[in-house]
């Protein structure tokens, strides 16, 4: 060995980059469940890059770097790659161009992976849609070159096939989160808000989220009414994107006479909490994820293809209807709410084969990072 390489810095460890520390709980849960599932595979040595690291940091017992704005903060990642032994992006739906700005940011960052040799390892993406023909161009040029890439549903994958990436080893998985565990108590995190479920009603959880089209808000909040008349429903508002989603919480919630769940909650604890719960409606993704990894039967508000795309994953498709039909044609929805809440005792068993599947699948993902550590 010459004195050149005896002084060359030893690469260690994995950096995660993903949409970390901006208060999503969707998002929280995908890194929660992504450091278990790595520390199984006796991956310990992470570090997050994160919008908040100092929040992440204490939150999940890792090490954490600012991610940066655009270009700002570059020359410190830069830095991080250089000495690491391997470069995740993941997991969640970032190669996506719902912004103009997504897809060029999420890759920016993988390219100077690519400038520090460090190898990249796509994990459970959620690809697509790609509207532009600059998005899609940036993910094949950039893809092509990474180590392995896996996606956690079925349109992703196809997708990635599509832009005619073939050289990396593509992978179908499963979003991390279902591998996600708890040990919290969700009935006393629940009477810590004096939020007591009674035993003689239905008791729902519902997630909503602003979207760009609020047409179907109106048509969505007389079924509810509707619902709760006709079924003796008692529902429980939960923001899953805090400083988003609690104002049409709040007003859903004052127009019904309902609850809303205030505090802020790590996901294992709103895992534990949807676990109290007889069945959960949602438009959030990963309230539906972590609702059916609770082993509690979901109904989904689709306003993205990735809720229709993981309930069809679950068998559960029949019990999923988009925004823009609310806004046409309310009284399927009361149909098709009222055919899942009168059949919430069975439901939940249909699902459960799926689930404890993706769950495995999800757990896949740490072990394909295993191995590209070992093969290096």
């Amino acid at each position: 060995m010459t004195a050149a390489n005896s002084t060359k810095p030893k690469r260690s460890g994995v950096t995660i980059l993903g949409y970390y520390g901006a208060d999503n709980t969707g998002d929280e849960a995908i890194l929660q469940a992504m450091i278990e599932s790595l520390n199984e595979q006796g991956i310990t040595d992470i570090t997050v890059l994160s919008r908040n690291p100092e929040k992440t940091a204490v939150q999940h017992g890792v090490k954490s770097l600012y991610t940066g704005r655009r270009f700002h903060g570059l020359t410190a990642i830069y830095r991080q790659l250089k000495n690491s032994e391997l470069f995740i992006l993941g997991g969640g739906g970032l190669l996506q161009d719902h912004s103009a700005r997504v897809v060029p940011y999420w890759l920016s960052r993988v390219f100077l992976a690519h400038l520090s040799k460090t190898p990249v390892y796509y994990y459970a993406q959620g690809v697509g849609p790609l509207y532009t023909n600059r998005s899609r161009r940036l993910v094949k040029a950039l893809s092509k070159r990474v180590k392995y890439i896996t996606v956690r549903d079925r349109q992703s994958f196809d997708l990635i096939r599509e832009l005619n990436i073939t050289r990396p080893p593509i992978e179908l998985t499963a979003d991390p989160a279902l591998a996600l565990s708890t040990t919290a108590d969700g009935a006393e995190l629940l009477q810590g808000e004096k939020i007591i479920l009674p035993k003689n009603r239905l008791n729902i959880a519902i997630a909503l989220r602003p979207w760009l089209n609020e047409e179907y808000q109106a048509n969505l909040l007389a079924t509810l009414k509707q619902l709760i008349a006709a079924h003796n429903l008692n529902l429980t508002f939960i923001p899953f994107q805090y400083n988003m989603d609690e104002a049409i919480s709040e007003r859903f919630a004052s127009e019904l006479g309902q609850y809303v769940l205030r505090n802020h909650y790590s996901p294992a604890e709103l895992l534990a909490i949807l676990q109290q719960f007889d069945g959960i409606i949602a438009m959030r993704l990963h309230a539906l994820i972590l609702g059916a990894n609770g082993q509690r039967p979901v109904f989904a508000l689709c306003y993205d293809n990735k809720v229709e795309n993981f309930m069809d994953r679950i068998a559960m498709k029949e019990y999923s209807y988009r925004l823009e039909q609310i806004a046409v044609d309310p009284d399927i929805l009361n149909e098709k709410l009222t055919d899942w809440l009168t059949n919430l005792d069975q439901l939940a068993g249909v699902s459960q084969p799926y689930i404890e599947d993706l769950a495995q699948q999800a757990k896949r993902n740490a072990q394909i990072a295993r191995e590209l550590l070992e093969h290096q």
